[in-house]
C-alpha cells in the first residue's frame, strides 16, 4: 500500500539559487555543501537499549506518517524580502511563498532570518470541518539568526525552536484570524521515555496518521 503523503508545495528553485542557498546553509551549520544537514535516523534494536536508553537522557514523541523537510527562511540580501523554502532528503530546495515568520510577539513586522527547522509534513484533518489540509510538524532546530545551533542540547534546541520560532508566528495568527497561509505549523508534543504509554493513548486521537515512536538523544550535539 502507497503511503499517502503530500506534495512538497511551493516551487522547486533553479539551479542558481540552489547553489547559493546550499551554500548559506553550509555556512550556518558549517556541513559539507551539497548534503542533506538534517540528522539520519537509527532503527532501535535490543542493544541500544542497554547501552543508549538506559545511560542517556532520551525525549520520545509519536513518529508521524509524512514526508521529512527542513523549513528554512531567509532574507533575501538585496531586496530584503523574506524567503521560505524547505528542502527535502535529496536536499533539493523549494520557494514557498505567502509565509511570513515575526521574530517577536511585540513586533510582527519584524522577520525572521537564518532559521532551520527541522520536521514532518502530513497531511491532517481539521477538527472542527473535517477538511484534510496540510499540516508541518516541527520537532528540533537546527539553526536560529544565522547561527547554528547544532551543538546545544536537545532541550535547549527545543526552546529556540518553540518560543522563538513557534510563539510568535502563532500569535500572529491568533492576532490576524483572517490571514492565510500555504499549510499549518505545529509543534511536535515531547516528553520522556517514561511517559510512552501516554504518547500511544494520545496517537488514538491524533489527526494525522502516525505509525510508530521516535526517540531524541537530549546530549549535546545532533548526530
Amino acid at each position: 500500500m502507497d503511503r499517502d503523503v503530500p506534495p512538497i508545495p511551493g516551487t522547486l528553485v533553479s539551479d542558481e539559487v540552489s547553489a547559493y542557498l546550499k551554500m548559506r546553509v553550509s555556512q550556518i551549520l558549517r556541513t559539507r555543501l551539497n548534503t542533506f544537514p538534517g540528522s539520519q535516523p537509527v532503527s532501535f534494536t535490543r542493544d541500544h537499549l542497554t547501552n543508549n536508553l538506559m545511560n542517556r537522557d532520551y525525549l520520545v514523541c509519536e513518529k508521524s506518517d509524512g514526508l521529512r523537510l527542513l523549513l528554512f527562511v531567509l532574507i533575501n540580501q538585496d531586496t530584503g524580502e523574506e524567503g521560505t523554502f524547505l528542502i527535502n532528503r535529496e536536499n533539493e530546495y523549494y520557494m514557498v511563498p505567502g509565509f511570513h515568520f515575526p521574530r517577536s510577539s511585540s513586533n510582527f513586522d519584524s522577520s525572521h532570518n537564518g532559521a532551520i527547522l527541522d520536521g514532518e509534513l502530513v497531511w491532517s484533518k481539521n477538527p472542527a470541518t473535517g477538511v484534510r489540509e496540510m499540516r508541518f510538524l516541527i520537532f528540533d532546530c537546527l539553526a536560529m539568526d544565522m547561527e547554528s545551533v547544532m551543538n546545544k542540547s536537545l532541550y535547549k534546541r527545543l526552546y529556540h525552536a518553540q518560543h522563538e520560532f513557534h510563539k510568535p508566528f502563532m500569535d500572529l495568527r491568533r492576532n490576524f484570524p483572517d490571514a492565510t497561509f500555504p499549510f499549518k505549523i505545529d509543534f511536535k508534543n515531547m516528553t520522556q521515555p517514561f511517559k510512552i504509554s501516554k504518547i500511544f493513548k494520545e496517537m488514538k486521537h491524533l489527526t494525522y496518521v502516525s505509525d510508530g515512536l521516535v526517540l531524541t538523544c537530549c546530549d549535546t550535539g545532533i548526530a
